[in-house]
């Protein structure tokens, strides 16, 4: 992403000189002899697009991660007050004589 931001800005640099230098060629400024300024934006919208799609699925991978994690903690929890009750009432029925 870097290189290709560096990219872009050496195209808007090197449009910049070729307008103050030779205007008639401005339009016709290119980056690269194979690759065009617009093109370039392209590549950096593509890339920008693509890093947000993977935060946003970062993101949404976390939420579920947490999601089961607080789960889990209910489902132990419920596990510790079953087996606190059930022990309670074992030894309630054997300390009453029953």
């Amino acid at each position: 992403m870097r290189r290709i931001a560096m990219m872009v800005l050496a195209a808007a640099l090197g449009s910049m000189a070729a307008v103050t230098s030779r205007p008639a060629e401005a339009a016709q400024a290119k980056v690269l002899p194979h690759v065009s300024a617009e093109t370039m934006l392209q590549e950096v919208r593509h890339e920008r697009h693509w890093q947000e799609q993977r935060r946003a699925r970062d993101r949404a991978r976390i939420a579920e991660a947490v999601r089961r994690e607080a789960r889990r903690i209910e489902r132990e929890r419920e596990e510790r007050r079953a087996w606190h009750h059930a022990h309670r009432r074992y030894h309630d029925h054997h300390h009453r004589g029953g």
